[in-house]
């Protein structure tokens, strides 16, 4: 069985920038003071799209004068099972999505964020037993 296709759409919403990556373990970078919208898109036109996860971790730093505090934490699992229509017909494309925005939260209040590392997993499966995982490394910029 061949397995689904999946692609990251990245949409910046500061500049309206988007762009796709197909590869895996690309790696973007993202300045903490813009919002980033990450979608990872599913697609399977011959055997549907039975399920997709998404899930990671992330890792910062905090400053403030001379002190430094790592925050390090799991990214809470999302997932979607589309059902088929009354039809039976399989769903051909599932999607997720998460936003980056963590130059405005994460840090106490007067602490600075200063950057970080966000890993992003994705995995798919269709209704034929083939399965594909992504994964999206993001630096926080500082």
């Amino acid at each position: 069985a061949s397995p689904p296709t999946m692609a990251w759409q990245t949409y910046n919403m500061q500049t309206k920038a988007s762009g796709a990556i197909v590869k895996d373990g690309q790696s973007i970078d993202v300045p903490s003071s813009d919002q980033y919208v990450l979608t990872l898109v599913v697609e399977d036109l011959n055997s549907g799209v039975k399920d997709v996860t998404l899930n990671g971790n992330v890792q910062y730093v905090c400053q403030q004068g001379g002190q430094v505090e790592d925050k390090k934490f799991p990214l809470e699992t999302q997932e979607t099972k589309p059902t088929p229509d009354q039809e039976n017909n399989v769903p051909i494309r599932a999607s997720l999505v998460y936003a980056v925005e963590f130059g405005k939260m994460g840090c106490k209040e007067n602490w600075i964020f200063g950057g970080g590392k966000l890993s992003l997993v994705g995995k798919a499966h269709n209704f034929v037993g083939g399965a594909e995982m992504r994964t999206l490394h993001v630096n926080l910029k500082k």
